[in-house]
């Protein structure tokens, strides 16, 4: 039997029932005689009582039959509220240095349930990258085909399930200082200079990396739908302080949401 077939059968039966209440309960709240009313009996009046109610409970059950998951989605969809810090927060080289320093700086995204239940399968995604060189500049986008997938903690984990009562949290952006590496068999070092990272973005040019402004757009998806859609405005002078409190002064970080 097809999917809408018995849900209509049984919306028509339950219409036809419900309407028979109504039309006889209507009789006694109305103290309608059907002998002294125009000549109709109990049925007749009952008749014309119950068609509206019927014919409403059989479309209502063929909307349900039809859209019921599409309905149940949207009356109890899921929904996520993500956030930022102010500022970008250090991780020390050494805690337990006297004068410890900051090893980089980092931008994390704080994601929890915003429905009281929990959110299957979140994913976050990058979707677009543009930058400028100064406030004044236009922007330029710097072209991602493809949405990329943000990885929770580890880099094969890309969808968590997040409960009604957690906080989930991965990083987006990373602050290194100039580092020098040598090989153990060489005395040749290299330098890496300083730079920001943008996670999941491994085709950032250096000269887009050193200092400006990025605005970069992400998105937080379940299973089957985008539950928010928000933009990142980056600032960094490209200034390097070994500390937060410093680091502060050069770098700015503001959140746009897009969608809700």
């Amino acid at each position: 039997m097809s999917n809408w077939i018995k849900p209509f059968i049984i919306g028509l039966l339950l219409g036809g029932i419900l309407g028979i209440i109504v039309g006889l309960f209507s009789l006694e709240l109305l103290h309608i005689n059907p002998v002294e009313r125009a000549g109709y009996g109990v049925l007749e009046i009952v008749y014309y009582l119950v068609t509206p109610i019927g014919v409403l409970a059989t479309l209502f059950a063929v909307i349900v039959a039809l859209f019921g998951n599409e309905i149940k989605s949207y009356l109890f969809r899921e929904r996520s509220f993500s956030q930022i810090p102010n500022n970008f927060s250090e991780v020390l080289r050494n805690e337990d240095d006297d004068n410890p320093e900051a090893l980089r700086y980092e931008c994390n995204l704080r994601v929890r349930s915003n429905c009281g239940r929990e959110i299957s399968e979140c994913a976050v995604y990058l979707i677009q990258v543009e930058y400028k060189d100064s406030d004044n500049a236009r922007w330029k986008s710097l072209g991602i085909q493809n949405r990329i997938p943000i990885y929770w903690q580890y880099p094969n984990i890309e969808k968590k399930t997040i409960t009604a009562t957690e906080t989930a949290t991965l990083t987006l952006l990373k602050i290194t200082p100039d580092i020098s590496q040598s090989k153990s068999d060489s005395s040749d070092t290299t330098n890496i200079p300083r730079q920001i990272s943008i996670v999941g973005y491994k085709s950032l040019n250096t000269k887009y990396s050193k200092r400006g402004y990025w605005k970069i757009t992400y998105c937080v998806s379940n299973s089957h739908r985008e539950l928010e859609r928000f933009e990142i405005i980056v600032h960094w002078s490209g200034e390097w302080k070994k500390r937060e409190k410093e680091m502060n002064n050069e770098t700015s970080l503001e959140m746009i949401r897009t969608l809700k």
